[in-house]
């Protein structure tokens, strides 16, 4: 019998075999990209097919952040990477370590995908435009010192207001360093003082421009806490740092126009607003002056004491109004005062016995009521309406009538 092998001895020999050949070791693959899903872990999973096979493909976190598109199910894509079989379920698949749109159209979709990522953040809403200031102390450009725009500015800048000052923060426009240049330079220039920026440079290829379509210049524009004017090629290109800036000017040029204002022009438009304002406050002086004119020529003003004795014919009729109006009240208060010491009169012992009843006491006081109280020869003292009695009972009648 034929040497047995175990199963990871084989898998491990073609493990070994495959990380000889060259030809695997790193290799293009282009293919319909299938079930591209990302853990947690950062590591993304994916299949790579076309119309008779199918391929495994993992690619680990440190080479997706490398990744410069959102993939998506169903596109066609380019893959470098090396083959290598899986041991633990014995799987050949491809370490993916870079992951491109196929065609020529790659680099438009990476932009255009990254334009809906921060268009979807807010960057390039309206509402976040500022307005440049009308006269700025400082105009910070960032620009090739080198270049044709920073001489355009300048140029422009200075023709339309000579002191103003511009203070250049140079970088490099195109090229491997441009995007790193570009973000450290803007930076700087709003940390300077300055009161509005100005970002470009002038034409040039698609290729060229490539540096103001990079999310860090992008964002770096965005957290500017200074009106910023994106002035990128001629009027014809177009950027992303131009959708995240405050305002997009055609050419740098354009951008020195809108950042500094024409001293002439603002001269002769104070000048207007001047004359504008005397003329109003004109009118409106010969406005009050008619009216003024026309309430002096009233009575009350040419004879006034025609006003004062109105006003005292007023205040008499106000005060007999007044006068009548208290004594009514006083009468009416006096009748009621009447009318009620009368019925207050009905209840005053007094006044009965003036109709010729007495009130009779005994000798401790006590009013008598009932003749058994008292005996024949007790003293009583009787009151009258005038004056009182001191009497001796003589005799006595109970209410039978007897004695």
């Amino acid at each position: 019998m034929d040497k047995v092998y175990s199963v990871s001895q084989v898998i491990t020999y073609l493990k070994e075999y495959l990380s000889e050949d060259a030809f695997l070791d790193g290799i293009w693959l282009r293919g319909e990209l299938s079930g591209y899903k990302c853990h947690h872990s950062g590591h993304c999973y994916f299949s790579l097919k076309d119309e008779k096979a199918s391929l495994r493909c993992v690619m680990f976190r440190s080479y997706v952040a490398n990744v410069e598109f959102i993939p998506e199910d169903g596109m066609d894509v380019l893959v470098w990477g090396r083959l290598s079989l899986y041991e633990k379920d014995g799987t050949c698949q491809l370490y993916a370590q870079e992951l491109f749109p196929a065609g020529a159209g790659a680099q438009s979709l990476a932009l255009e995908q990254l334009k809906k990522t921060l268009a979807a953040e807010g960057l390039f809403d309206i509402a976040r435009k500022r307005r440049l200031p009308l006269l700025p102390k400082a105009v910070a450009v960032v620009t090739s010192p080198q270049g044709a725009a920073w001489a355009d500015i300048k140029k422009i800048a200075k023709s339309r207001w000579p002191s103003v000052s511009l203070r250049l923060f140079p970088t490099v426009v195109q090229g491997d360093n441009a995007v790193l240049s570009i973000t450290l330079a803007i930076r700087k220039a709003y940390q300077s003082g300055a009161d509005v920026m100005i970002v470009g440079r002038g034409g040039g290829a698609g290729e060229d421009l490539s540096a103001f379509d990079n999310e860090a210049v992008v964002r770096a524009i965005a957290a500017s806490p200074i009106p910023v004017i994106s002035a990128v090629g001629h009027e014809i290109d177009f950027t992303l740092s131009d959708l995240v800036a405050d305002q997009r000017a055609a050419t740098p040029s354009h951008a020195a126009a809108l950042a500094v204002p024409e001293m002439h022009e603002l001269l002769s438009n104070l000048e207007a607003y001047r004359y504008r304002l005397c003329q109003a406050l004109e009118r409106k002086i010969n406005e009050q002056r008619l009216r003024l004119e026309g309430l002096t020529a009233r009575d009350t003003f040419s004879r006034p004491q025609i006003l004062l004795d109105k006003r005292e014919e007023q205040l008499n009729a106000f005060s007999l109004a007044l006068t009548q109006k208290a004594s009514f009240s006083i009468q009416e208060r006096e009748r009621r005062l009447a009318q009620s010491a009368a019925r207050l009169s009905l209840l005053d012992p007094l006044a009965t016995l003036g109709r010729g009843y007495a009130v009779c006491s005994s000798k401790d006081g006590a009013i008598l009521r009932d003749a058994a109280m008292v005996e024949v020869g007790d003293r009583v003292g009787v009151r009258l309406s005038k004056g009182s009695l001191d009497c001796i009972v003589r005799s006595r009648r109970e209410d039978n009538g007897e004695a």
